[in-house]
């Protein structure tokens, strides 16, 4: 048995990590891409673009032109036919340098790696510091649908548009983002993920909006790999950001410091 030496972690000793873990959703062209663009300000930027998002911030009125230095692209070309998003961020997350080309997206490109024009561009997410780097995924909507894509490859290469997904396919689906989550939850630096929204039927019967993590039930819960989840609006034409779980009744939002972000505010208040 082994002996007490009285030896305890008490809370009021415990530091939590520097590192922040964010997660942006709403609806489609309400402002996501925009806000996290502001973190380019300050940060820099590690963008990791799925869904070709990233031409918003070539508007001036969105982001001036003088912090456009401070993102690095990471453009991966992601579509039903080429599920290359699930497969790079993998590999991105699972540690060590990787090198992507910018054509394809792909890590170590068998294609580019043979073209000295080739642009690339090289991550090590061990290389960040926390008062400097963010890694931005945008968006886990399109993760999950390429990890779906991905697990459907055969059907889809045969055009047979009669497939469906059925308890097998969803579960693959789910381990493979329950791996991500695992990995954002503890993760030694800063990211902020772009997903999109929808309603589900909660346990009590009450129906919420709640960020796209996979499947309905897996969206229900999504949000516990994050310290803080922001919804986007927008209302009397104007952007508005949510952090507070009290804000809105139906709509999923928080966070664990107890931010609270007001009109005006950009997520750069969440990294103070």
């Amino acid at each position: 048995v082994q002996k007490d030496n009285g030896s305890r972690m008490k809370l009021s000793q415990y530091k939590a990590q520097s590192a922040r873990h964010i997660l942006i959703y709403g609806p489609p062209k309400s402002g996501k891409t925009g806000a996290i663009g502001q973190l380019a300000k300050k940060f820099r930027l590690h963008f990791v673009d799925l869904e070709d998002s990233i031409k918003t911030l070539l508007n001036p009125a969105i982001l001036p032109a003088e912090f456009l230095d401070n993102i690095d692209l990471i453009r991966i070309p992601d579509k039903q036919t080429y599920p290359m998003g699930i497969e790079t961020v993998l590999k991105i997350l699972k540690g060590g340098t990787s090198v992507i080309c910018h054509e394809h997206g792909k890590v170590t490109c068998p294609i580019c790696s043979k073209d000295p024009n080739a642009i690339t561009t090289s991550l090590n997410l061990a290389a960040f510091e926390n008062d400097k780097d963010i890694l931005v995924i945008e968006s886990y909507s399109q993760l999950a649908e390429s990890a779906m894509n991905y697990i459907m490859r055969d059907a889809i290469a045969k055009d047979n548009f009669d497939a469906k997904a059925g308890w097998d396919e969803y579960g693959k689906q789910g381990r493979i983002l329950e791996r991500i989550g695992s990995i954002i939850q503890v993760a030694p630096f800063n990211i902020v993920v772009s997903t999109h929204e929808q309603m589900v039927e909660m346990e009590d019967g009450t129906k919420k909006i709640v960020p796209i993590g996979g499947t309905s039930n897996a969206s229900k819960v999504f949000g516990k790999y994050f310290d803080d989840i922001v919804y986007c609006e927008v209302v009397n034409k104007t952007h508005r950001l949510i952090s507070s779980s009290t804000a809105k009744a139906n709509v999923l939002a928080g966070s664990r410091s107890g931010r609270e972000l007001k009109p005006g505010d950009s997520l750069l208040q969440l990294f103070e």
